[in-house]
């Protein structure tokens, strides 16, 4: 089968894929869809493993960059992870609700807190652009382990 992938030259913006998930609620009546956290995107990256997949596995699970094309490929054309998810490391980036804050899991680790899907931080700092509100994009490229944290 053949899902339709975004193109990297017309991917969504975050505010479009929010406007998805606003309607596909409203059409389901519910309010159970929503964009995961970056703890909850981790999770199903990895499989539930606490460790990266290992480069021979990752070459099955994923594509590897080509700068020079800078295309993306049809969903479900490697293996699925061990959970049967498909491209969720490499072929296009993924937003997760989350700001970026790069010093967020730290503040936790100084503050003693220990949380098994923490919220993520409730304001972005970028330090190379204060000012700009971020959120996280996530798997666009096997170039980027499981635990990268910004483009």
């Amino acid at each position: 089968m053949s899902l339709p992938v975004w193109r990297r030259r017309k991917s969504p913006t975050l505010s479009t894929r929010s406007r998805f998930v606003q309607r596909l609620n409203q059409r389901e009546r519910t309010t159970a869809y929503r964009l995961p956290t970056e703890f909850e995107w981790e999770r199903a990256a990895r499989a539930g493993a606490s460790a990266d997949p290992a480069w021979d596995e990752i070459r099955e699970l994923a594509w590897e960059q080509d700068v020079t094309t800078a295309t993306t490929h049809p969903v479900g054309s490697k293996k699925p992870n061990r959970w049967g998810l498909y491209d969720v490391l490499g072929n296009v980036w993924e937003w997760v609700n989350d700001w970026y804050r790069p010093d967020y899991y730290a503040q936790l680790a100084a503050a003693g807190v220990v949380a098994r899907n923490p919220p993520g931080p409730a304001a972005a700092f970028a330090p190379e652009e204060p000012g700009v509100n971020k959120r996280l994009p996530r798997g666009g490229t096997v170039l980027c382990k499981a635990q990268y944290r910004s483009r």
